[in-house]
């Protein structure tokens, strides 16, 4: 009769059983062995023994016998290929040594079996569409750095990373100024200004004394509101002439005065009111009258409101003469009374 399979696997393995729990006993052993090289000295015992009766050991219990597998210390309950190793990811490294066991397909990997990351921004190789990053560059998840006001230029590059969209900027991401007169285009009134012109916040040419005539040509760029100007941008104050002897102030010369009066009480402006006479006028009488019609100039300015402090009369006679030559008519010139502009007070 047949004898059945349980009785001849029992009657097979009984002394590999009984060989393994004998061998703490053994007689030349005087203590009793720890655990571990009690169990170590049972699965060698149970393995040669299994051995002498054909059946090949697998001592990590993968299902690939010892004596061909790769991996003979994998852990259990892990999956394992042909040759008894496991590496879950397929990224090269077992898995019982793969610090990130699961990297994503096509990934290339380090000895520890994470993904490389070249320049270090947090961003894979393999999905880094910029790889060469330099440290510390903030980066999209596309591994590109970013780029706040989306000019084209870079965070880390660009000296103005709040640009308004749209707007034009050069390789730095400075928006351009075309001009060069500190104001960017977008925000210029003004795209020629002259090269070294002063302009206000939005890029206009400035005219401090709002003459008409810019800061950078003006030769007085201080000048009184409204007061004459000649092309330099001074003061260009009337001359008063006068008949030849007298000291009276003609009418033609009164719209000129009023329009004078009023820049001088707007301003505070001073005056230097200088008298002269011709050369053929007595010399002894010539400082007297002249000093007369710097008097009469004077007291029409006072008599339009003109305050007495911003006024200084001189007669300078005969010492300062624009014509020095003829008579009557070619003297006319001569006798006068020049307006010299002082500081306001």
């Amino acid at each position: 009769m047949r004898q059945p399979l349980f009785s001849i696997a029992t009657t097979a393995f009984l002394p590999a059983i009984f060989l393994a729990l004998a061998l703490p006993l053994h007689a030349g052993s005087s203590k009793e062995a720890p655990p571990a090289a009690r169990d170590e000295r049972s699965v060698l015992a149970i393995a040669g023994t299994l051995t002498f009766y054909g059946v090949k050991p697998d001592g990590d219990r993968d299902g690939i016998i010892d004596e061909v597998d790769k991996c003979p210390h994998t852990f259990y309950g892990l999956t394992v290929d042909a040759r008894g190793c496991s590496d879950r990811d397929g990224d090269g490294v077992e898995s019982e040594s793969d610090v990130c066991p699961d990297t994503p397909e096509g990934g290339t990997v380090d000895s520890r079996g994470c993904l490389l990351d070249a320049d270090a921004d947090g961003v894979a190789d393999y999905l880094d569409q910029s790889p060469f990053t330099p440290s510390g560059v903030l980066v999209d998840s596309r591994g590109i750095p970013l780029d706040s006001d989306a000019d084209g230029v870079v965070d880390y590059r660009d000296k103005s990373p709040n640009t308004p969209r749209g707007v034009p900027v050069d390789a730095a991401g400075t928006p351009l100024d075309i001009d060069a007169d500190g104001v960017a285009d977008y925000q210029d009134r003004d795209w020629d200004t002259p090269k070294g012109a002063k302009v206000d916040a939005f890029g206009s040419v400035m005219d401090s004394d709002q003459d008409g005539i810019p800061d950078h040509a003006d030769s007085c760029p201080n000048t009184p509101a409204k007061a004459p100007i000649n092309r330099e941008g001074c003061l260009d104050l009337p001359i008063i002439t006068f008949a030849s002897g007298r000291s009276e102030l003609v009418e033609e010369h009164h719209p000129v005065l009023d329009r004078m009066a009023a820049v001088m009480k707007q301003s505070g402006l001073s005056v230097e009111l200088r008298g002269h006479d011709d050369l053929i006028t007595n010399p002894d009488q010539a400082p007297a009258l002249s000093l007369r019609r710097a008097r009469a100039v004077a007291d029409y300015l006072i008599w339009r409101g003109v305050s007495p402090n911003q006024l200084i009369l001189r007669g300078q006679g005969q010492s300062a003469p624009l014509v020095v030559k003829g008579k009557d008519e070619a003297q006319a010139a001569n006798r006068r009374v020049e307006l010299i502009p002082m500081a306001a007070r």
